[in-house]
């Protein structure tokens, strides 16, 4: 996947601006993996309603692992949009 790319009049501004690029290219980057683990929690639990009475306990298995991953996937989402909160403040700041 390529990086997504900002507008730039190329003048640098400093290390509080590189952050945010950063920042914000962090944000891009979990928010798709956190849609990719919700999509794979829809696709468990469609294999899991499916499946046959004697695969039910492995597919639930499959089915609950997948639900850790996308929680997991939307707390790191969650933790580095606070932290671009905090971040932005210190850019309105300046």
């Amino acid at each position: 996947m390529a990086a997504p790319r900002m507008a730039s009049d190329g003048k640098d501004r400093g290390p509080l601006h590189v952050s945010l690029r950063r920042l914000r290219d962090e944000i891009v980057d979990l928010y798709l993996d956190w849609r990719e683990e919700a999509a794979a929690v829809a696709d468990a639990y469609a294999t899991w309603a499916d499946a046959p009475a004697d695969e039910k306990g492995p597919c639930f298995a499959v089915y609950f692992a997948a639900i850790d991953r996308e929680e997991a996937a939307a707390r790191s989402y969650a933790d580095v949009l606070a932290s671009g909160e905090r971040l932005s403040h210190c850019w309105e700041a300046r």
